[in-house]
């Protein structure tokens, strides 16, 4: 959903580009810096509007489901609905940005918005592939070895890159805070690693 909402961006933007409706701005000698600040300040209230309209859309589905063995229903509930929202909120900086960027590559808006979403999707596959390579490297040597650095600052760039990557991350961490079982034998783990330590 969220590789979609950034994807429908880069259509506008591309129409804006190609007709040269925002280069009026420019035309009238105003500074580069104030031209790109007050695009952004436009766009972005459309992206909190996206935002707002995904948890609202979400915390009714749930409501309608109401089934507590459903994953969603950890994302929906009132502990943790905030945090989505939030989480939202911060990467739908990188959404615009993304957007801008994506709309220079492309001079059709439907094929950036068609390759964008692929992209985006393909992203998100790479980086759960990749979290299992960097698992299974990480527990055949028991240590971190230079693969698994390797893999892991590779993931740190797809999810500064793509946004969709770092609220697929948060999404898993928030199911995780929300399930007690994890949690506690998250916290029964390391509270053994700290009795070693000591």
């Amino acid at each position: 959903t969220v590789a979609f909402m950034i994807a429908a961006r880069t259509i506008h933007l591309t129409r804006e580009r190609t007709s040269g409706s925002k280069q009026l701005q420019l035309l009238s000698s105003t500074h580069y810096a104030t031209y790109w600040l007050a695009n952004y300040l436009f766009d972005w209230p459309v992206c909190l509007l996206n935002c707002s309209v995904l948890v609202v859309v979400l915390k009714i589905v749930n409501a309608a489901k109401n089934d507590s063995t459903n994953e969603m229903y950890a994302i929906a509930s009132d502990a943790t609905l905030g945090y989505f929202f939030l989480l939202l909120l911060f990467s739908s900086f990188g959404w615009c940005t993304l957007a801008y960027l994506w709309s220079f590559l492309f001079k059709s808006d439907i094929i950036g918005f068609v390759v964008l979403v692929v992209v985006l999707g393909f992203a998100a596959f790479l980086d759960v592939i990749w979290t299992f390579v960097q698992l299974i490297i990480v527990a055949g040597s028991g240590t971190s070895s230079p693969g698994s650095n390797f893999l892991s600052a590779i993931r740190i760039i797809f999810a500064l890159v793509f946004p969709n990557v770092t609220i697929k991350r948060g999404l898993y961490d928030l199911k995780v805070r929300a399930n007690t079982v994890c949690i506690d034998a998250a916290n029964l783990d390391l509270a053994s690693k700290l009795c070693i330590f000591r």
